[in-house]
Parts: C-alpha cells; sequence; structure tokens
C-alpha cells in the first residue's frame, strides 16, 4: 500500500513539474522588427514557386495586420498584386485577392486566429464568410430593399 501511496505521489509530482515547464512562452515585436520581418521574410516568400510557402505567407501577413494594424502594407499589397497576375494556382489567387481585401478592410473585418496552424483555410473562410456579411452586395438584399 505504502509503495502505491508514493508512486501516485512521485507520478503527481512529475506531471506538475512537466506542466509547469511546457507553458507557452509568448514573444511580443516591436513595430520596427514587425515591419522588417513583413518586408524581407513574408513578402519575397510571396515569390516561391511552393504553393505552401505561398499560402503560409499570405496567412502570415493576414495575421501581422491583425496584431499589427499601424504597420505599412504597401510592399505586401504590390507582391499580392503580382500574385493575382502571376501566379498559376487559383486557390492561391483567391488568397491573396482576399488578403487584400483584409489589408484594405480590416476594421469591418473580424477575424480570430487560432492556436491550430496546421492548415489555413479557417483563416480564408473567416475572411470570405465577413465580406460576403458587410461588404459585398448580394441579391438578397436589393430584394429586401
Amino acid at each position: 500500500m505504502k509503495r502505491i501511496i508514493f508512486s501516485t505521489a512521485v507520478l503527481l509530482l512529475l506531471a506538475a513539474s512537466i506542466s509547469a515547464t511546457a507553458q507557452v512562452k509568448r514573444v511580443s515585436l516591436d513595430s520596427g522588427k514587425a515591419q522588417h520581418i513583413i518586408d524581407k521574410r513574408f513578402v519575397p516568400s510571396l515569390e516561391s514557386h511552393i504553393p505552401g510557402i505561398v499560402e503560409g505567407s499570405i496567412y502570415n501577413i493576414i495575421l501581422c495586420k491583425n496584431i499589427y494594424s499601424g504597420l505599412d502594407y504597401s510592399t505586401a499589397e504590390k507582391k499580392l498584386n503580382w500574385v493575382i497576375s502571376n501566379n498559376s494556382s487559383a486557390s492561391l489567387r483567391y488568397k491573396a485577392h482576399l488578403a487584400i481585401m483584409y489589408l484594405s478592410f480590416s476594421n469591418e473585418i473580424a477575424i480570430t486566429p487560432k492556436a491550430k496552424w496546421e492548415t489555413y483555410d479557417y483563416l480564408f473562410k473567416q475572411i470570405s464568410e465577413e465580406l460576403l456579411l458587410k461588404l459585398l452586395v448580394t441579391n438578397e438584399s436589393i430584394v429586401m430593399k
């Protein structure tokens, strides 16, 4: 019986120490460093021939706009327009359009980034739905008036 109690106590102590060390460390960037990351890392990555890198860069630009809304996104917008006109993937062109719309109307489009980063689709879906609800005119709104 003493062994069971001792083993349980050791396991609880071990579990407590693991959970204490497994805390997520959030890094906060100043706006100058964030601007540098956007312009020197994310924007050039939009020219990649690997679709996942382009999609990830679009996603990261959107997240940066969500967090650092006061930064200059003009270089990102120019490169996103380049993606729209030069990328062969219709999906990436559409996501670049959504990103430009978000950069232009971020104060009217509410997005909620999730901790699950394996897929970017949820964020693009949120932007698309917000655009449909708030900014784009649909036939239903014309008929209802």
